[in-house]
């Protein structure tokens, strides 16, 4: 029988080690470290990802279980004292900073449904305890962060991830710091939609679609022709009334839809008069793919729960996320058999710890049990670990 290295082991073979090693001489991760250097936290919790554990406690005896693999991971020996210095001491931008350093290094998709590259914009709260977290303090009873996120829905990755206090508003959050490419779409809820924000994005050459707010006041300049029988009921130019006019002094688009499956009528706003009408509701509702991105990242990893209470440790354990998010979706491209997203990642985690060849097993029928290990000839010493 052939040797195969554990299945997180071949995964931590996505990670670009002398990339990551830049981060960490860059901002002197490891100075003056001993035991838990950033490597060896960034494989403990890429572990703690893939396997859902609620607590550092359950982290640290999982991966006593693969003691016997510490070598090939990086690690020497895993202590919950250890583990919780270095999620206080290490530099949250290493991890940061490698999370977009990785991205770019991915292959991306030249699939263009719309013509155009497709950006899709939006924030999502994650709450946190108030008595363990005060420095997160953003309601009377209440602590939290939001990540802003910028998602391409043609490569299924988060292109852009900003986090900030919960109470930080959506556009002041992210004002100046997105570089809005001309030509391409970003799309809002109406929680971006303020005057100068959007006039900011068409100054760039760049395209928005967004809906339009219940106290904007808008006075219509043209009526552009609607196709019979599309759920197109009205598709206007328009320009921004009242004291507000200066904020955004070009014309704008208006198009009200009609969405049969709701019952319910959407008004969507765009500076794009090239796009189609139809086009233009087709990306607003291609919004909703950031939404799911949200609700998996919850469920299946760990951005719920934390393993730390200090601001730096959860920053760590949120990028770390974001990267083995990224490690997911690299193997995902690479699997030649069509598998859903969400089946590769319990099949992982399930075998997180077998030595079965990644690829394979992901693409082969399981019947029964999963295929065992070969048990090894010579009976290692486990190295030590505390609970």
């Amino acid at each position: 029988m052939a040797f195969h290295a554990s299945i997180l082991s071949q995964i931590l073979r996505n990670v670009k080690k002398p990339e990551f090693q830049k981060q960490v001489s860059k901002y002197k991760g490891d100075y003056r470290t001993r035991n838990v250097n950033c490597y060896a936290l960034l494989v403990i919790m890429i572990y703690a990802q893939l396997k859902a554990h609620a607590s550092l406690r359950q982290t640290v005896l999982g991966l006593g279980m693969m003691a016997r693999q510490f070598y090939h991971l990086g690690l020497s020996s895993v202590k919950r004292s250890t583990i919780s210095d270095a999620m206080k001491n290490r530099s949250y931008r290493v991890y940061e900073q490698y999370f977009f350093q990785h991205l770019r290094s991915l292959s991306r998709s030249e699939r263009r449904k719309f013509g155009r590259r497709l950006h899709l914009i939006d924030s999502s709260t994650i709450s946190l305890c108030l008595n363990t977290h005060r420095w997160a303090k953003f309601r009377k009873t209440k602590a939290g962060i939001k990540l802003h996120t910028m998602y391409d829905p043609d490569d299924g990755v988060p292109e852009f991830v900003y986090i900030t206090n919960a109470k930080r508003h959506d556009i002041k959050a992210i004002q100046d710091v997105i570089e809005f490419q001309p030509g391409e779409v970003y799309v809002y809820d109406r929680a971006y939609c303020g005057y100068k924000y959007l006039y900011s994005i068409e100054l760039q050459g760049a395209f928005f679609v967004t809906r339009l707010k219940s106290n904007w006041k808008v006075k219509v300049k043209k009526r552009l022709p609607v196709t019979a029988g599309s759920h197109v009921r009205k598709d206007q130019v328009i320009s921004v009334d009242g004291t507000k006019a200066k904020d955004y002094p070009r014309l704008l688009r208006l198009i009200t839809f009609y969405h049969a499956e709701t019952k319910k009528v959407f008004q969507f706003l765009t500076n794009n008069f090239e796009m189609s009408a139809e086009e233009i509701a087709e990306a607003y509702k291609t919004r909703w793919q950031i939404e799911l991105f949200f609700k998996w990242m919850k469920q299946h990893l760990k951005i719920k729960s934390y393993v730390s209470t200090s601001e730096n440790g959860i920053r760590i354990q949120v990028w770390c996320a974001m990267i083995t998010f990224l490690l997911l979706r690299e193997i995902h491209n690479k699997v030649v058999k069509s598998i859903d997203f969400f089946q590769m990642f319990l099949r992982i985690e399930i075998c997180l710890d077998k030595r079965i060849e990644l690829y394979v097993f992901l693409t082969s029928e399981i019947i029964g049990e999963i295929p065992r290990e070969k048990a090894p000839k010579i009976h290692q010493q486990e190295l030590p670990f505390a609970s």
